[in-house]
């Protein structure tokens, strides 16, 4: 929300409607503070929350310019690299990094060619400005080239306290200097290999990299097109020792390698962790066994559940009944503690269109109450984006695409916003997809990207699909709430020209700065005129 400066004396509350416009206009441009988005959604719950960002509001986003253009592209041709421009993970942003004894602030990104970017995130380069990059390679799978697909993360309090950034790609772990990209001590530099995951079929890593207390956690899924042999798990890596601490399958809840394939990790945030609760808990959701009709009996397979976040134990697990063919769970779950209700949700999208809604006690033991669902769209769709909630507005917010005609009902296409009652049920609060000017930013069969929501405003992305023509590429950023200057709730504020590829995952906002990376080889930061 927009911060303004009030004073409490009458000539104040006798202000001008002119000369209050001025102050707000001067007021919403506070500088943000020095801040990190440190992993997929900004932290473990990966709520896609910004509690720092002050400078970009809802009363000058529609001002945001292109600071600068990175290019992957020119890099891989410079270095003699095969051309694979996609970017597949959401940046992640360093503040105060010691570069040659000057603190800058740093934003990561990975290749699908298997290069990891550090561009310094202010830029003064119109082309931007490369401070490292690392290699960890391209491997050729099953289902074409693969190379870094997944959301880095960042500890801060690792290597000495000078950080550490952990990248996940083709079944290794590394972790490196966050101010040289020097691998970082006690770790190997060829980073910690996950055992049992082939590189061309199932060592592949969409998910994110979750970071907590000093815990590395990376997932793995099939190469893309679930084709066997492969096994989904989560692995823990201790983050000081870079060790391989646990392997556990979600085939059968254990070390024990499955002998059904499947069980993949799609959600991008793999795991999330929330770390405020009386007894912190680690949520997650799972594919499908491979073939579709294998049973689903047999460990975790198209399930939700909630566990220790060491995997020692878990605390429950709850599948629907209705999930047939390839409508499994590709999104992740977050956790969130809205105050209208005295439970915790947990929120996570499948891939048929239907949005879950597990409701359980906030304090150990971590029962779980109660699961509502939600459909969202009219067709199928399928749907690899997570939810994000917005504690200033109390909204939870989802973006959704689908495969046949428009919506009937008030959710569909575009960016929708949920309101939690005081049941804990989901009341439908506003939708939009339309673009400044009027158009719609989607037709059927276009996917959107996962939300990220900063000081009142929430951002999200067109990615791939099929109707082209009906689409409007390019990231939007939407108002949370109704505000100052005929503001509305849910009103498209700004949309980006320059990115006519799609968008695979949600911005990054900090520091009064976006950033996006796109399918055409590039990172874009955007900023306000004046800074």
């Amino acid at each position: 929300m927009s911060k303004c400066i009030q004073r409490d004396t009458s000539a104040t509350k006798r202000t001008k409607p002119a000369f209050a416009a001025l102050v707000l206009a001067l007021a919403v441009a506070t500088p943000a503070k020095a801040a990190d988005w440190r992993m997929f959604g900004n932290g473990p719950r990966h709520d896609g929350y910004s509690d720092t960002e002050t400078s970009i509001s809802p009363q000058n986003v529609h001002s945001l310019t292109t600071k600068w253009t990175y290019s992957f592209t020119n890099y891989q041709k410079a270095h003699g690299l095969p051309a694979r421009p996609n970017n597949i993970g959401q940046p992640v942003v360093a503040s105060g990094v010691n570069i040659g004894g000057l603190n800058k602030t740093l934003v990561y990104v990975g290749d699908d060619g298997g290069t990891f970017h550090a561009v310094d995130a202010n830029s003064p380069s119109p082309n931007g400005i490369l401070i490292w990059a690392r290699q960890t390679g391209s491997v050729a799978t099953t289902c074409g080239a693969s190379g870094i697909k997944s959301t880095a993360a960042i500890d801060r309090t690792a290597n000495g306290g000078k950080g550490a950034i952990y990248v996940a790609s083709n079944a290794r772990v590394y972790a490196w200097d966050l101010a040289t990209g020097a691998t970082i001590p006690g770790w190997p530099d060829g980073g910690v290999e996950l055992p049992n995951s082939d590189p061309k079929t199932g060592g592949t890593i969409f998910s994110g990299v979750t970071v907590f207390n000093g815990a590395v956690y990376v997932e793995t899924s099939s190469a893309g097109c679930d084709v066997p042999p492969y096994h989904g798990s989560i692995n823990i890596i201790d983050g000081a020792a870079g060790t391989l601490t646990k392997q556990w399958f979600t085939g059968t809840g254990n070390s024990t390698v499955p002998s059904i394939d499947g069980g993949a990790i799609w959600g991008p945030g793999g795991v999330s962790i929330d770390p405020d609760s009386d007894s912190p808990t680690l949520f997650t959701a799972i594919g499908n066994p491979v073939p579709l009709g294998a049973t689903n009996a047999v460990g975790y397979y198209l399930s939700i559940f909630a566990a220790r976040p060491d995997l020692s134990a878990i605390d429950w697990s709850w599948k629907p009944t209705n999930l047939g063919g390839d409508g499994d769970f590709g999104s992740t779950p977050v956790p969130i503690n809205p105050t209208a209700c005295p439970h915790q949700l947990v929120p996570v999208v499948r891939k048929g269109g239907i949005l879950y809604v597990p409701e359980i006690s906030r304090t150990t033991p971590r029962s779980l109450y109660n699961v509502r669902a939600y459909s969202l769209a009219k067709a199928p769709e399928l749907s690899f984006s997570a939810v994000a909630f917005d504690p200033e507005s109390q909204l939870l917010l989802v973006t959704v695409f689908d495969n046949g005609s428009p919506p009937t009902g008030p959710f569909g296409r575009g960016l929708n916003a949920l309101r939690v009652g005081s049941n804990c049920a989901l009341q439908f609060a506003w939708r939009t997809n339309s673009t400044p000017d009027g158009h719609d930013i989607v037709g059927p069969d276009t996917r959107l990207t996962s939300v990220t929501v900063a000081n009142g405003v929430a951002y999200f992305a067109v990615g791939g699909g099929g109707a082209v023509a009906s689409t409007m590429p390019g990231v939007y950023a939407v108002a949370m709430q109704a505000g100052p200057g005929g503001i509305t709730a849910g009103q498209t504020l700004w949309r980006s020209t320059n990115i006519k590829a799609p968008v695979n995952n949600a911005p990054a906002v900090a520091n009064g700065r976006l950033f996006v990376g796109a399918r055409d080889g590039k990172l874009r930061a955007y900023g306000l005129p004046t800074d």
